[in-house]
């Protein structure tokens, strides 16, 4: 069994790295109560744990004595006269006799790769390894190879999907959103290679580009539309980003190098994003609110949906999730009850709401009718390259700049 502590860093970055040594003598200590006699239990490093099993039935006998050390960290772990929580993911990699000869190194290897899936599928899970997972494995390294080679080749490119006025139908803004052009597959979806991004870090040198290029295709459009000069562009930030002390100066540069004002750029997270490291998401946020830059929070209602971190941060605005508008004209009560909710919450704490995902008319007419504002969604475009955004801005505005509603 191959054993990873999850979310061990916040520990050490919360609470201080001696407290988190102590937290790995007694995750040792809590396996070595658990394993049968004659098992052997050693720390390999960091946070990582194996365990070596002999004599067993089974792998879903394996199996049955991982998920139990799963549950067991369920209960807290006592450290000096605190308590603390966390939880496991477990990687099996079983041999019986059809695989003997199989070496250690080979069944760490193979545990590692199976402990991965269970981070993958969510934490505080238990996975099994099987030889499909080798296949992918190699095809997210040679994916990951491309991705470093992409970036330098210039494949990464931003697509722009217009933020509308429910009012008076005016594109108020853009949401950017990121693509790669693959030269042999084509377009790599971004719930593919984002991941990847994140967990090489590369999210830090794509983010910071994604930010610059933000900025100057907004800046053009304002110089260059009639009509154009209120725009605004928001960029999705990631965890990694937050953490990056180079961050809101990679902001304050693009503003700069683009002659824009905070106001014309907003970020948006999620509030996994947010709740993930407070300490570094107020710091970095307090420095772009000096900037003005605006903050929005992506997909509300699917996290947290917290009354505290809405006070906490200087939070501009909250993007109804689209899971949720889906529901309006389909007759759900609950999703109906649950949009009216946040836009009356984000009223009576000064904030405004942006509804994502509407593809109907009927979806528009119902979230009008709840005191929705604004919109976004496959009705008014789908994301578009740069190079089509002032063909989209002109349908939506007469020669002296009036906003004019277009039926869909």
């Amino acid at each position: 069994m191959f054993i990873d502590v999850d979310r061990f860093k916040l520990v050490n970055d919360t609470v201080g790295h001696s407290i988190g040594d102590q937290l790995l003598v007694a995750v040792g200590t809590r396996l070595g109560d658990l394993v049968p006699a004659g098992s052997l239990v050693a720390r390999i490093g960091g946070d990582e744990f194996v365990v070596v099993l002999e004599g067993l039935r089974d792998v879903a006998h394996a199996v049955a004595l991982a998920d139990g050390i799963r549950r067991s960290f369920a209960a807290p772990f006592r450290v000096g006269e605190s308590e603390l929580y966390t939880s496991a993911s477990l990687g099996v990699a079983y041999c019986d006799g059809l695989t003997a000869g199989m070496d250690a190194e080979t069944m760490i290897r193979d545990a590692d790769t199976a402990m991965y899936q269970a981070k993958d599928a969510g934490r505080d899970g238990v996975a099994v390894f099987h030889t499909s997972m080798h296949d992918q494995v190699t095809a997210r390294l040679a994916l990951e190879r491309d991705l470093r080679q992409g970036i330098e080749r210039g494949e990464l490119h931003l697509h722009f999907q217009p933020v509308v006025q429910l009012r008076d139908g005016r594109i108020e803004g853009f949401e950017a959103l990121l693509r790669w052009n693959h030269p042999v597959f084509g377009a790599i979806p971004p719930v593919k290679f984002i991941p990847i991004a994140e967990d090489t870090g590369l999210i830090v040198e794509i983010g910071g580009w994604v930010v610059r290029e933000a900025c100057r295709q907004v800046a053009g459009w304002r110089r260059e539309i009639p009509g154009a000069e209120h725009l605004y562009v928001a960029v999705n930030v990631s965890g990694r980003q937050l953490r990056d002390d180079s961050f809101a100066d990679t902001v304050s540069a693009a503003l700069f190098e683009n002659g824009l004002l905070g106001e014309a750029l907003a970020v948006e997270l999620t509030e996994s994003v947010l709740m993930d490291d407070p300490a570094a998401a107020t710091e970095v946020l307090g420095a772009l609110r000096l900037m003005n830059v605006r903050l929005l929070i992506d997909d509300f209602g699917t996290g947290y949906s917290s009354l505290a971190y809405l006070k906490r941060f200087p939070v501009d605005c909250v993007k109804i999730d689209q899971s949720f508008v889906a529901g309006l004209d389909q007759d759900d009560t609950s999703d109906e009850t649950l949009v009216a909710a946040i836009i009356a919450m984000a009223g009576a704490l000064g904030l405004s709401t942006i509804a994502e995902g509407v593809e109907t008319a009927a979806q528009e007419l119902r979230l009008r009718q709840l005191g929705c504002e604004v919109v976004q969604g496959y009705l008014y475009s789908r994301p578009v390259a740069p190079e089509v955004v002032p063909e989209l801005l002109s349908q939506r505005l007469d020669a002296s700049g009036r906003a004019l509603r277009r039926s869909a």
